[in-house]
């Protein structure tokens, strides 16, 4: 079966564990990381007044700006296809600079490792697992450059603005998983600063993706940037989306700045 990205809420991931544990799809929601990175919080707002939360902002701004960001000139055709949470895992590693959990990353990675409870066949299972964990740390560090793609979720066409909103959640308060590995997550540091709108000036291309919403999908080009070890999570810049129709044609094409 095809492995999905997912997203989703924290508030809804929290409703969700208490209704359904286990459950997951790709994750969209404000969590830890969005007090790092993502609006000032009412409580930054009431404590320190209205200049408080713009230097929160600017604080936010500038620990976006200070990360590695990605290299224009690499080509597309180098950009890998994000489709399994071992990639995110191994590049969350890759990134991370610090010792390796191989117990933790087994356990995500492999659900017979995870039920074992022999300690000898488990000791013997992660001596088979480490050199897989080692492998995919070296082979990751060339999947900094990615791309992933998503159904779209688009509004009706903005005949006023000449174009459509983009309902897919990839701001910084947002993060994404593959339910594979569904503990190692990754989230976008420039999102909320990414246009969510798709400007289509000419009502000819127009008409043709309104009929056709329902079919497309998103390409989104990020670049891994660093890993966050208190979400194991890994902070990426969004590059660019593409909007593709049912046959992977590219009907739309929008930078990110």
């Amino acid at each position: 079966m095809k492995n999905t990205v997912f997203k989703m809420t924290a508030i809804a991931m929290v409703a969700a564990s208490l209704a359904l544990a286990g459950c997951g799809k790709k994750n969209t929601g404000p969590d830890a990381d969005s007090q790092n990175l993502g609006a000032a919080s009412p409580a930054a707002v009431a404590g320190g007044g209205l200049q408080g939360a713009l230097s929160q902002e600017g604080q936010q701004a500038a620990q976006v700006a200070a990360l590695p960001h990605a290299d224009a000139s690499v080509p597309l055709s180098n950009y890998v296809n994000l489709e399994s949470g071992k990639q995110i895992m191994y590049l969350y590693y890759a990134l991370l600079g610090k010792q390796v959990n191989y117990d933790e990353a087994a356990t995500a990675m492999s659900p017979q490792y995870s039920a074992e409870s022999d300690p000898f066949k488990k000791r013997d299972m992660l001596a088979t697992l480490k050199p897989q964990i080692d492998d995919g740390i070296s082979r990751s560090k060339g999947w900094r450059y990615f791309f992933s793609k998503e159904d779209a979720n688009l509004s009706h066409y903005d005949l006023t603005q000449k174009g459509f909103n983009i309902n897919n959640g990839y701001g910084s308060d947002n993060y994404s998983y593959f339910y594979d590995v569904p503990q190692y997550t990754y989230s976008y540091s420039n999102g909320d600063g990414a246009s969510h709108f798709l400007s289509i000036p000419d009502e000819n291309l127009a008409r043709k993706i309104e009929s056709m919403r329902g079919s497309l999908s998103l390409k989104f080009y990020g670049f891994m940037q660093v890993s966050d070890p208190d979400n194991k999570r890994v902070k990426a810049q969004l590059v660019r989306i593409d909007l593709l129709d049912n046959r992977g044609n590219v009907l739309v094409s929008q930078p990110v700045q």
